[in-house]
Parts: C-alpha cells; sequence; structure tokens
C-alpha cells in the first residue's frame, strides 16, 4: 500500500514526504510504503527533490503531473523533460 502526503487544503495527517516517511517508518510493515505527488509536493515542499531524494528507499509510486493537475504532455512536447528536475529523477528511478 503506497500512503500519499497531501497538501494541507486536502488534508491535515501528514503534508510533506518527511512526515509521510517518518509515519511509514514507525508503522514499520513492509507493505506499507509512500508514494510521491509532484502536486502535492510544489504546494508543500520547499525542495520538492530534495524531499523526494531524501526518502526514496521508502518511495513505492510516484504521481506526476503539471501544477494544476494536468498531464505532462504539453511539458514533455515543449523540453521540459530535460529541466534539472526531470533529469534528477530519472537518475534515481533509471
Amino acid at each position: 500500500m503506497g500512503l500519499e502526503a497531501l497538501n494541507r487544503f486536502e488534508c491535515y495527517l501528514v503534508n510533506t514526504m518527511d512526515d509521510l516517511c517518518d509515519l511509514v517508518r514507525r508503522v514499520d510493515h513492509p507493505n506499507i510504503k509512500a508514494m510521491y505527488d509532484t502536486f502535492h509536493a510544489n504546494i508543500e515542499e520547499t525542495d520538492p527533490v530534495g524531499a523526494l531524494t531524501r526518502n526514496r528507499d521508502d518511495v513505492v509510486h510516484i504521481h506526476i503531473s503539471e501544477n494544476d493537475r494536468g498531464c505532462q504532455a504539453e511539458a514533455i512536447s515543449t523540453g521540459l523533460e530535460s529541466s534539472p528536475g526531470s533529469r534528477k529523477l530519472a537518475m534515481m528511478t533509471g
């Protein structure tokens, strides 16, 4: 099961990846992990890439979206796939 940190406008349980992964580690069950969502991270994290990097061992799934929850198709077609954040994500997962 992949738990997700949601932004403060939707939930108060865990809002950042550090808080979520702390909870996952305290639960300490092999089937309870974290998922990373760029939409919520862009609202709550001061460093979204750093939040993922610090907690990557607990992340089993990633949602990637625009800041308006749209898909990445336009961003990819305009060259955003070569942005520093995208390259860092590719290095971490590839």
